[in-house]
């Protein structure tokens, strides 16, 4: 099982762009038997074995099925789609994963149908891998209740991120977090510290200082209360 995960977890590096009804695709081995074995650090994590029986859903003593969002029918990008069956063609030219072939089927929303392809994923597929879609939220709820773990490519909307049973390979954002910050404060701070002055930012401390400032006032208000913070206006911004 933790390897099976692995790769799932690689299939969703794989894939990257926006992700009507299901197509289920399979790949045949491809002409790449020349190409590694391994896949980066991680090394070979694609080898022949010899199941026996089905264990769990999605999988069988042949295959494993994993789901690809996409909003490919809305967007007509193939990018999740392109990397998922590239990924799984290699892997199974290599004897798949513990001697299971992996099979993609392709979950394509058309934008607005994410509930309807997650009740279809919960129940059918091992798990949700490397894929997106634009109203990625409206399926959490259903795949939450059916505990089914997903590998997201991109992830896009505020209740879908960082939500359980979610291992994003590449998140757009995570929740009080924002991913871009140790950026901004090098441009602000190291790059360009004059230019704080000139778009009409405050500094951190201040800005922050402001903040809890005007915070407590209101809850003095609230409360019937005077604040004991005293506001004062600073001398330079």
């Amino acid at each position: 099982m933790k390897r099976r995960l692995l790769v799932l977890v690689v299939s969703a590096l794989l894939a990257a762009g926006c992700g009507t009804t299901n197509t289920e695709l399979t790949e045949n081995d491809s002409p790449i038997s020349t190409l590694s074995s391994e896949f980066g650090y991680l090394g070979p994590v694609c080898r022949d074995g010899n199941p026996t029986r089905a264990s769990t859903r999605g999988v069988t003593a042949e295959t494993i099925r994993v789901g690809v969002f996409t909003d490919f029918g809305f967007t007509k990008n193939p990018e999740f789609i392109d990397a998922a069956m590239a990924f799984a063609s290699w892997c199974n030219a290599r004897g798949g994963i513990e001697g299971r072939r992996i099979e993609v089927a392709v979950r394509d929303t058309n934008l607005t149908e994410v509930r309807q392809r997650m009740l279809e994923s919960c129940d059918e597929d091992f798990a949700i891998v490397g894929g997106g879609a634009g109203l990625d939220a409206l399926g959490v709820r259903e795949r939450l209740s059916c505990l089914l773990p997903s590998f997201p490519a991109q992830v896009v909307q505020p209740r879908s991120v960082g939500a359980d049973l979610e291992f994003s390979a590449s998140p757009t954002a995570l929740p009080r977090h924002d991913i871009y910050t140790g950026f901004r404060h090098w441009l602000v701070k190291e790059a360009y510290p004059e230019s704080i002055g000139k778009i009409g930012s405050s500094p951190p401390t201040l800005r922050c200082r402001r903040c809890w400032q005007t915070r407590a006032g209101r809850v003095s208000r609230r409360s019937g209360r005077r604040s004991s913070t005293t506001t004062r206006t600073p001398s330079s911004a």
